[in-house]
């Protein structure tokens, strides 16, 4: 997961939460399915999520303010303003809950249902905030600078998983990440030059007094430092030939503390280097982008040292010779490097290994795009059908030994392949609808008896969703008035690699309207969501809200 063009992968390892990215200050999420495009850093085996934050557009200041079940509040404002060859945005956005929804406790009886209550979720609060600054200037013919610097702070409550309900553990973090960026654009017709220095530091403080749960009591307070250099060059020497090179360098600290501290910091250095091309056959109306990267990390801690070297790279084919289409294929190696948690992590109950290899991938993925441009006007259609397969091999997992402490290890091996196909419409200049669907095999190939041939867990085998929006515009007082509804099924899976701990499937419905007037330029908007009030378990086992609403007011003041 990369935030303007920076990885946000932390040291201490485990996956990014995107909650704590505010959609008040972005301006674009881009997905990319299998392996990662040259232009994005570091490779991984399971794709790329890349955000953009906002930037101005002209003069605008922008403020909302929501509420919603459950003490849900949100607060957001934006300001923008572009004058000639500079621009400035400012983003400020809070966000806070109470979380203290109903649901059905089992009593630490999964099946047993004789024991089972509906009781308050507790110690599931939070408030957040996220501030935005960036800046840009033009410096010349082809030149700009830009500066961005992203904050975010939060404190929440941690509650319970399942039956283990508890009172004071909680966890208060904050980020910081900014960087600055150099770009020439056109520069002798045929350079594009980016170098972006980056510095991003984050903070972590566990607090678990009553041992309710962490393995060791007390708490921790975890600190942790990157910066990195990155330079990105694109040559177009002729029409049809278009290179790409990239070089990098990265530093990663990562300083644990508290009651449960590793015995010392732990630090990584990182090298890149990567390779693309790009060739147009105009007789074909053909792209073919071939790329390759090499990582180099150098880690140490606790008076150890792990070095590891890996490549990756991808083959991509894509024609747009049939009017209104695009075709596309892409096939390759990714890779993922061990976290410095993994490698030197003590925490106690939880120890690294110096030893581990990089989790590796291949993969193939394909797909078809329809834009219909024959339509009339102000008339949309978009389709999208897309096939992928992945074969992963030496998966990291946290195994616990007879001694109750877990490691890390190389253990597994898998095979993924599905479908998803997408339909998105604005029909009869009154009909928006939007869908999509999923069909998923993951399953574990390792050699595991316990787990060989099972379903990989936290990986729903099917899911859709499917989106009505009915609207009318220009009516007396009103730009735009809208009713929508929406629904999302997820097929049942397994909280586990032996597949005994199942979680059932899962249909939410939901309903909203939205109201857009003249002047002032206020926007009501009004959801309810999980009509049918299904009480169930998100993919990690934690419970998750019956029927609930929310309200959002948005004025637009410049």
């Amino acid at each position: 997961v990369v935030l303007d063009g920076i990885p946000l992968n932390a040291a201490a390892g485990g996956p990014v939460d995107l909650s704590r990215l505010p959609l008040g200050n972005l301006e674009r999420v881009e997905i990319y399915r299998g392996t990662v495009p040259l232009r994005l850093g570091a490779s991984a085996i399971g794709g790329a999520v890349s955000l953009a934050t906002r930037r101005a557009r002209g003069r605008e200041l922008v403020a909302a303010a929501g509420t919603g079940a459950f003490g849900a509040r949100t607060a957001r404002l934006f300001y923008g303003e572009r004058q000639g060859p500079w621009d400035l945005s400012l983003g400020l956005d809070y966000g806070g809950w109470e979380g203290d929804f109903p649901y059905r406790h089992d009593g630490g009886t999964r099946f047993d249902p004789s024991d089972d209550r509906t009781i308050r979720r507790r110690n599931s609060r939070a408030d957040q905030v996220g501030a935005l600054a960036r800046g840009g200037l033009r410096l010349g013919e082809g030149w700009r600078i830009d500066a961005v610097d992203w904050f975010f702070w939060r404190d929440q409550g941690i509650p319970g998983l399942g039956q283990f309900e508890t009172r004071r553990a909680g966890i208060t973090g904050a980020e910081n990440l900014s960087a600055l960026e150099l770009r020439g654009e056109g520069l002798a017709g045929i350079l594009d030059w980016r170098t972006t220095a980056s510095l991003r530091w984050a903070r972590s403080r566990f607090s678990d007094p009553l041992s309710e749960v962490g393995l060791t009591g007390g708490g921790a307070d975890d600190t942790t430092w990157a910066p990195g250099l990155r330079t990105h060059l694109a040559v177009t020497p002729l029409s049809w030939w278009r290179v790409e090179a990239v070089a990098g360098y990265g530093y990663e600290r990562f300083g644990p503390g508290g009651a449960a501290a590793a015995p010392s910091a732990t630090q990584r250095h990182r090298v890149e280097a990567g390779l693309e091309t790009a060739l147009q056959v105009p007789a074909a109306d053909l792209l073919f982008i071939p790329s390759v990267r090499v990582e180099h990390l150098d880690s140490r801690g606790m008076g150890v040292g792990s070095t590891e070297t890996a490549w990756s790279g991808r083959v991509a084919l894509v024609n747009e010779s049939v009017p209104d289409l695009r075709l596309s294929v892409s096939g390759g190696r990714g890779v993922r490097m061990p976290s410095l948690f993994e490698l030197f992590g003590n925490s106690g109950r939880v120890v690294g290994n110096r030893s581990l290899r990089p989790e590796a991938a291949w993969s193939l993925d394909g797909g078809a795009v329809y834009s219909c441009a024959r339509l009339p006007r102000d008339w949309k259609l978009r389709l999208e059908a897309f096939g992928f397969l992945s074969s992963v091999e030496d998966l990291i997992q946290f195994v616990q030994t007879a001694q109750n402490v877990s490691v890390a290890e190389n253990v597994d091996r898998a095979r993924l392949w599905g479908v998803e196909l997408g339909v998105r419409a604005d029909l009869l200049r009154h009909l928006r609808l939007s869908g999509n669907w999923t069909v998923l095999d993951a399953r574990n190939t390792g050699g595991v008896a316990a787990r060989e041939g099972n379903d990989l867990p936290g990986r729903p085998a099917s899911k859709w969703y499917a989106r009505a929006e009915g609207y009318v515009r220009e009516i007396p007082r009103v730009r735009e008035l809208s009713l929508f509804v929406d629904a999302e099924w997820i097929a049942g899976n397994f909280l586990d690699n032996a597949n005994l701990v199942a979680v059932g499937e899962r249909f939410r419905l939901g309903l909203g309207l939205s109201a857009r007037l003249r002047c002032p330029d206020l926007t009501l908007a009004v959801a309810a969501e999980n009509l049918t009030d299904e009480r169930t378990m998100d993919l990690a086992g934690y419970p998750i809200p019956g029927r609930s609403w929310h309200l959002l007011l948005t004025w637009r003041i410049l």
